[in-house]
């Protein structure tokens, strides 16, 4: 019999000290919500998946009003390890794009990160 307290809480799937900075920073571009993030598939062969948001015109740095991609490889991973999701597939004649957004393991991680912080 297992008897769980009040303040106890199940450990997650990923630890937040198992993710490296460049994927904290990915979970708090997806998370804000003025940055739609977006995994396109383009239909041709000779193209790659892209993992992309729109990055707004910020007036401090004189910076921005443009689509930037994220890196390949740590969404991907934030796939495999299911601290995010992606969406239904809108068609395109040229692409299929599908919105990418955290799962509640993805907030809780990025959470506890922020408290411990």
């Amino acid at each position: 019999m297992t008897i769980l307290y009040p303040d106890f809480t199940a450990p997650s799937r990923t630890r937040r000290d198992s993710l490296t900075p460049e994927a904290l920073e990915v979970l708090r571009v997806i998370a804000d919500p003025v940055r739609p993030v977006y995994l396109t598939l383009p239909h041709t062969r000779h193209n790659r998946r892209r993992f992309c948001y729109w990055q707004p015109y910020d007036t401090a740095t004189a910076t921005g009003n443009h689509y930037s991609s994220l890196p390949l490889a740590v969404c991907e991973e934030l796939v495999d390890r299911g601290l995010v999701e992606l969406g239904p597939a809108a068609n395109d004649p040229s692409k299929a794009t599908r919105s990418v957004s955290l799962t509640p393991a993805g907030r809780a991680c990025l959470s506890r990160r922020a408290v411990a912080a």
